[in-house]
Order: structure tokens, then C-alpha cells, then sequence
């Protein structure tokens, strides 16, 4: 009775006690606001950190946004499109962007974790980081505060050009979620990419050059060529279709009754291409990431965990053991050999015409596109040892990719690929991603003489030539 009596009391007291504006209403010594976080570098750069967490989502880039959406073109095809398989049906649908309610595979409304709202929870994460950092961080260039806000920045930039290429026009939202603005209508594609491309232009100059810091000698973290080269592939993009409207007054001058399409602003279009032209040459100009000697070496370091800056390659989204699938779905057909511990059946596969596009003598056809398979068998083949080669496929709608080839993989020292999840980086973006991009600017400002030998660059290393190959064309 006792004991009751004095918890009764002891509650009637704290709730008498209520009463005292002051008295619950204390600071907590364990609490970490805005304010707290954002101006010391260590707690920043944690929530900066946590912005990768979601490339490792199941429903986000780890399987899906790379591997599934998109993925049928005139160079790839979904391998459900090619069976017909009804089980399948989803992956089929994603291939060609009809991402609709009733999908399965983490697309559908129900899902809750799907990649749409897995993209705009990284980009609430972006606006929380960037709008803390500015406030409280005094960002600048040089220092590390700043360095965080060029990440944040190229970050968010990276997840919208995503969010616009998966689906079109969305709602474009640049500051933290508020009460009074949760549900916003959708943006034109334009201010999204005009916002992106100037926040790029102004990271680039807040992040260092790979190497130049402690988090940019890994290209698992943005740098400034990656900024400048996200920012010039962002608004080659901008430059064609974004700026492509239906001419439904006929105003062209074309048949009538037909609806053309015309470029709604030419003068934005040519700034646009200065952009391309600006940033592609300038990080080439760098010289931070030189084309590698061999295309089939990208691959090799990829296979075999190479995430060092100052190489071609300049960003990767960065998988770890048990994450990152696309390696497998995207790889070479092979049976479970010293290689692999799990048999690689991949869901993209080659369209057949590809193999036939290369011209003799690039050796990018055999590194990207393999007729046949790694198998283990008791008879001795090509390219093998006593148990385990290379077997040619019986038909040719089954040419799978290459460049995730479990041969590539030193597996002595670095062990063989395990499960559905090999962690493998997905690389982003590569060098020669800028010389052609600037080929296709400088193509478009300038004219064809100009532009080849950016263009010759890359073929250079592909044919083994000094020519690129580019006199069975009669255009140059």
C-alpha cells in the first residue's frame, strides 16, 4: 500500500509541477541540432557520408536503377524480352520505362521503398546538408567546409539528372521538406537542370581535383572532374531533348496538320554547348585522368576492386561485399567455375546486330561483347586449364557483356565473386566520356575539323592507330 501511495504522489507532484514553464522544458546535453552539426567539419562530414547510403539500397542502385530501367535500347536488351517469360514480366516493363502501380520489385506504390522515393530521400538528405553547411559551416573554397558543399551539391545533382531521365518532368525541390510544402506539383525539366548545372558550376570550384584531398584520392567520392564533367553531361543533355518542343501551330513551315518539333531557344542552346565544350577540355586539360592504355585494363581494375583516383575512370558508385548486383546482371554467362562461386545467368543481354556495328579491328567489340561462355567441364578448352574455359554459345541472340567477365578476376589474390552480390563498383563516368562529349560540342559549335581530334583520341586506343581509324569515313 505504501509503495503505491508513494508512486501516486510522486505523479500527482511532477504533474503539479507542470505548471513551471521551465521545469521539463530542459536542453538535452545528447541532442544534435542543426546548428551543432553543421559547423564542427567531423559531424558534417558524417552527414555528407551518409548521402552514399543510398546507392547501396536494394531498391535503389544496388540492383535496380541499374540493372533493370532503361535497359532496352539498340545495344542492350532485357534477356526476359528475348523468352517471353510471363514471370519476367516486370523486368520487361522497367527495360522501357512503364514503371506503373502494379509492378513488383520494389516499383509499385505499396512498396514504400521503391526507387522514386529512394531518390528524393537522398536528395532531402542533399538540401538538409547543403542548407545546414551553408548557414552554419561557413563553406569557401579551399577549406573543408567548402569541400563538403561541393559534395553535397554534385551529389543532389547527380540524384535529379536520375530522377529526369527515369521520368521526365518531376516536382523540383531545393530546400528542406516544411510542413507547409510537402506536396509540391511537378517542375518542367528545365528548372531542374538550370538549377543543377549552375550548382555544379559553383562546386567545382569548392571540391579539389582527385588526389587533391584525403577523400578524393578514392573514386568512390565525387571530385572536381567529375563535377565539371556531371555539369558538361548534364547540359549536353539539356541541349537536345530538354529543349525540343512540339511545333503544334506549325510555325516551321512543314506539312500541314503535322506537328513538328522545333528548338524552343537557340541562343540557350548554344550556352549550353560552350558548357559542354568549357568543362570537357578543361578537365582534360587537367590531365588528373588519363585514358587508360588498354580499354579491356578499366575493366580489369574494376573486377578487381580498384577504386584509386587519378585513373580513368573518375567517379564510381562504391559496393561492398553483399552489395551491388549489376556485376552479375550484367555480366558474362558462366557456369560456376574458380571465378564465381554462383553461376553468372545475366538479365541484359546484347542485341545481336551490335557485335556487327564494330568496325575490324576495335578491340572494344571483344572486351564489351563475348559469343560464348566460361564453363567447367572435363574437356580441355580455349583459354582455360584442364577444367575450366571458354565454350562458343549455339545461338546468337545469347551474346552477353563482357566487361563484368569473372576472368578478369585474380582470384588468388583477391578471391572469387560470391553470390548474387559480387560488390563490384558500377563506374559512372570515364575520361573518355568528356573526349567524346567534347567532340560532340565542339562538332555542334564549330564544326567536324575541330571536333576529331577529340574523337580521334579515343579510337586512337581502340584501333592501335594514329588515325582513329577515321579514314574509312568519308565526312572527315
Amino acid at each position: 500500500m505504501r509503495k503505491n501511495y508513494m508512486k501516486c504522489f510522486l505523479l500527482a507532484a511532477l504533474i503539479g509541477m507542470t505548471g513551471c514553464n521551465d521545469f521539463l522544458d530542459v536542453e538535452s546535453k545528447s541532442q544534435f541540432s542543426e546548428d551543432i552539426v553543421f559547423s564542427k567539419e567531423e559531424t558534417a562530414a558524417g552527414m555528407v557520408n551518409g548521402i552514399y547510403h543510398y546507392f547501396g539500397e536494394t531498391n535503389s542502385y544496388r540492383s535496380r536503377l541499374i540493372s533493370y530501367v532503361g535497359v532496352n535500347s539498340d545495344s542492350e536488351l532485357q534477356s526476359a524480352a528475348a523468352d517471353g517469360s510471363e514471370s519476367t514480366q516486370d523486368r520487361r516493363s522497367m527495360a522501357v520505362y512503364l514503371q506503373n502501380a502494379n509492378l513488383a520489385d520494389g516499383f509499385n506504390n505499396a512498396g514504400g521503398k521503391e526507387p522514386w522515393s529512394y531518390l528524393y530521400a537522398a536528395i532531402e538528405h542533399c538540401n538538409l546538408c547543403i542548407a545546414g553547411i551553408r548557414e552554419y559551416g561557413n563553406p569557401a573554397p579551399g577549406n573543408r567546409m567548402g569541400e563538403l558543399l561541393g559534395e553535397a551539391l554534385t551529389l543532389r545533382a547527380f540524384f535529379y539528372f536520375d530522377l529526369v531521365k527515369y521520368w521526365g518532368d518531376v516536382p523540383a525541390r531545393f530546400t528542406p521538406l516544411s510542413k507547409d510544402d510537402l506536396f509540391i506539383p511537378k517542375s518542367d525539366r528545365t528548372v531542374i537542370y538550370d538549377q543543377i548545372i549552375g550548382d555544379l558550376g559553383y562546386a567545382s570550384e569548392l571540391l579539389p581535383w582527385a588526389g587533391g584531398s584525403a577523400t578524393t584520392t578514392s573514386v568512390e567520392r565525387v571530385s572536381k572532374g567529375f563535377a565539371k564533367g556531371l555539369r558538361a553531361r548534364i547540359a549536353l543533355n539539356a541541349a537536345g531533348k530538354a529543349l525540343v518542343r512540339q511545333d503544334r501551330n506549325n510555325t516551321a513551315g512543314g506539312d500541314a496538320g503535322k506537328i513538328d518539333y522545333v528548338f524552343e531557344d537557340a541562343a540557350k542552346r548554344q550556352q549550353l554547348y560552350d558548357i559542354v565544350k568549357n568543362e570537357c577540355i578543361d578537365v582534360i586539360g587537367s590531365g588528373k585522368h588519363p585514358l587508360s592504355a588498354s580499354f579491356s585494363q578499366i575493366w580489369k581494375e574494376v573486377m578487381n576492386d580498384d577504386a584509386s583516383a587519378g585513373r580513368e575512370s573518375m567517379f564510381e558508385i562504391g559496393f561492398k561485399t553483399a552489395r551491388g548486383q549489376h556485376g552479375r546482371l550484367l555480366g558474362m554467362v558462366s557456369s560456376v567455375t574458380k571465378y564465381t562461386e554462383k553461376e553468372v545467368s545475366p538479365y541484359v543481354i546484347a542485341m545481336p546486330t551490335l557485335f556487327y556495328d564494330y568496325a575490324e579491328g576495335d578491340s572494344r567489340r571483344d572486351v564489351t561483347l563475348v559469343p560464348y561462355k566460361y564453363v567447367k567441364t572435363s574437356q580441355k578448352l580455349t583459354g582455360g586449364d584442364e577444367k575450366n574455359g571458354f565454350q562458343d554459345i549455339s545461338d546468337i541472340t545469347k551474346i552477353s557483356f563482357g566487361k563484368y567477365r569473372t576472368s578478369y578476376r585474380d582470384y588468388e589474390k583477391n578471391g572469387p565473386m560470391k553470390g548474387d552480390d559480387w560488390g563490384t563498383n558500377f563506374p559512372v563516368m570515364r575520361s573518355a566520356d568528356l573526349y567524346l562529349m567534347a567532340a560532340e560540342a565542339i562538332n555542334e559549335l564549330e564544326g567536324p575539323a575541330n571536333a576529331k581530334p577529340y574523337l580521334v583520341e579515343v579510337r586512337n586506343r581502340a584501333f592501335g592507330s594514329q588515325d582513329g581509324n577515321l579514314n574509312q569515313y568519308a565526312a572527315y
